[in-house]
């Protein structure tokens, strides 16, 4: 071929008849070259140097060349590549050729609609949706499946949020910061006043602070979100704050509380000042000190301060010496468990005000120490796990106990409770429950599931794929192998059962034959799990049996089970009573098909060399 001239650069080459344009030829892989841009427009057609331009270059020659009648198609004007004579009329829009989905739904162009059309909402986004002629403020939000004014979603209360409150008040502070810091102000009072509640002094600041800055709309926003999310003793809390800082409240709550000789509440009305220092309360206030110490001793600190109370100054004093003679309740069971009977009298004395060491007199007085601290594990778990490094128990007890100590320190206690779990520790079977996941963890369930010859334990932890466990209890005992797949979901059985009967065990083919008696099991798994294990003839019977059903293979599959004579025979006198002996036939025809993992036809070679996969 001859290399392009610059007529025929300008013409466009081989590209059609394209008058007048100056097209860029095609890319190819001819003898001509690669396409070498213009340099300068100088000897072109209408070509009119701009002022300024260097030899007349530079500027967007093409659009300074394109015709004055090259107009949007759109408009109907000229159109490049064509000649005046096979130029087409113009056609409005509303005449365009219909959509897609238009003409999916049509008959021809003029209207109508098939007889499987349905509307639009039962066919998505692009089926076909009728013009609807109402006017437009009646159609507004008709995507909508329900629409209703904005103004009923006003009057609807909102719905709650959920919201996790930590149990370390430090934690609740750094959150509700968070909160905060993100513009959510009412889960973070929410959260300040349950840290407040637990003696967090930076909380207390935090919602004292939000309060102060608050409109009289946010102080009833957080009484109502307050109100609906959190405890008794918040909601009191909240009214506490608000009275501190001098606002008009509804103090009803905190006066209730107060009846009733809630500790926080009269925790709160000490600190407003109106409990005076030789008040009675101040008795029933003391003797909360074994549950809240921290908030008994703040409040009796401040009446001593404040209010000169000689009642609180004794009770502080009282509280000293319990925190003393609880801290020597430990040493003098240690003493008394090593056999020092002076420790037995002193610690039989500290039994009237605690009930700590009335519990560890009596493991010092029980036969087996060990189960008895043991047995009420969950009465004094803090205690015991503190004792458990000091009396050196060997036992898989002990050695739950060293794991929960490294648990309490933030250590790595995981391998320590498996340890204890594999011993023989139920209580360390319950503490790895949460962690189950853990494949290090569910090895350590199956071992102790087999040394209790607990079935249904391994298949929990049986994952689909490791039968190692299940094998080891079964020891290749039929019974136990049926036993076991029952107690599994039904897919997951015909796979057990499969897998077993390839070992041998014909009571699998047995039990897998079972379940065609059960209609609820009649699935396609079924069908081929009867192929697979060798009764052909049952395969068939089913297959028939659920004839219609979608998810069942072509007839085509029938093949597989006519390899067997009387399965070939039940198939074919299912078709004579159905007259299609031409489908009976068909079955057999080879089409020439081949599986992709066979590598093709013998002798056939599709492009690169590679086997030819294609259907003949």
């Amino acid at each position: 071929m001859a290399p392009y001239n610059d007529d025929g650069r300008k013409s466009g080459g081989d590209r059609g008849d394209r008058k007048d344009r100056g097209g860029r030829p095609y890319k190819g892989g001819s003898s001509r070259g690669p396409y070498k841009g213009q340099r300068d427009g100088s000897d072109r057609r209408g070509y009119k140097p701009r002022d300024g331009d260097r030899n007349g270059s530079g500027g967007d020659r093409r659009k300074e060349y394109r015709p004055r009648d090259d107009r949007r198609r759109s408009e109907g004007g000229y159109r490049p590549g064509d000649r005046d004579s096979d130029r087409k009329p113009y056609r409005p829009r509303d005449d365009r050729r219909p959509r897609d989905g238009d003409r999916k739904d049509r008959d021809d162009r003029s209207g109508g609609y098939r007889k499987d059309y349905k509307p639009h909402q039962d066919r998505g986004s692009s089926g076909y949706r009728p013009r609807d002629d109402r006017p437009r403020d009646d159609r507004k939000d008709y995507r909508r499946k329900e629409y209703r004014p904005r103004e009923e979603f006003r009057d609807e209360e909102p719905v709650p949020e959920k919201l996790t409150i930590p149990s370390d008040p430090q934690k609740i502070l750094f959150k509700g910061i968070d909160c905060e810091v993100n513009g959510r102000t009412d889960l973070a009072m929410i959260l300040y006043l349950n840290g407040a509640v637990r003696m967090s002094k930076g909380c207390e600041s935090n919602a004292l602070k939000m309060l102060r800055n608050a409109n009289w709309d946010e102080l009833a926003a957080y009484k109502e979100r307050a109100e609906m999310m959190c405890s008794v003793d918040a909601i009191v809390e909240l009214e506490y704050l608000l009275l501190s800082i001098g606002e008009d409240c509804d103090r009803s709550l905190l006066d209730s509380e107060y009846e009733k000789g809630s500790c926080h509440a009269q925790y709160c009305r000490i600190r407003l000042g109106e409990i005076e220092g030789d008040d009675p309360m101040i008795q029933d206030f003391i003797a909360n000190a074994y549950v809240e110490e921290a908030k008994v001793i703040d409040g009796l600190t401040y009446l001593k301060r404040r209010k000169d109370s000689k009642a609180a100054e004794k009770g502080l004093a009282r509280i000293e010496q319990n925190k003393k003679l609880k801290q020597s309740i430990r040493t003098e069971f240690l003493k008394a468990y090593a056999g020092d009977e002076k420790a037995v009298s002193r610690l039989e004395e500290l039994t009237k005000n605690f009930p700590e060491a009335e519990f560890l007199l009596g493991c010092v007085r029980s036969e087996d120490p060990e189960e008895y601290l043991r047995i009420n594990f969950q009465r004094y778990p803090a205690l015991i796990v503190s004792l458990g490094s000091e009396l050196r128990f060997e036992s898989a007890f002990g050695t739950f106990l060293r794991a929960k100590k490294l648990q309490a320190d933030d250590g790595d206690w995981i391998q320590s409770m498996i340890n204890a779990a594999v011993a023989g520790s139920e209580e360390a079977v319950e503490e790895l429950r949460p962690v189950q996941s853990k494949p290090m963890v569910r090895k350590a369930f199956e071992t102790v599931y087999l040394r209790k010859g607990d079935a249904e334990g391994l298949v929990r932890m049986f994952d689909g794929e490791d039968t190692s466990a299940l094998d080891q209890y079964c020891s290749l005992d039929p019974e136990k192998v049926v036993a076991v797949g029952k107690l599994m979901n039904r897919e997951r059985e015909i796979d057990w059962l499969k897998r077993n009967y390839r070992k041998g065990m014909e009571e699998c083919r047995k039990a897998i034959e079972a379940m065609v008696a059960d209609e609820e099991r009649h699935t396609k798994l079924l069908v081929y799990a009867l192929h697979d294990v060798g009764s052909d003839l049952e395969s068939a019977k089913l297959y028939f049996a659920m004839e219609g059903d979608p998810a069942l293979p072509s007839y085509k599959w029938l093949a597989k089970v006519c390899e067997d004579e009387a399965a070939k025979q039940y198939v074919q006198s299912q078709f004579e009573k159905k007259g299609d002996m031409e489908t009976f036939e068909s079955i057999f025809i080879d089409d020439g098909y081949q599986k992709k993992s066979s590598g093709g036809r013998s002798g056939g070679k599709g492009r690169g060399g590679r086997p030819d996969r294609r259907r003949y």
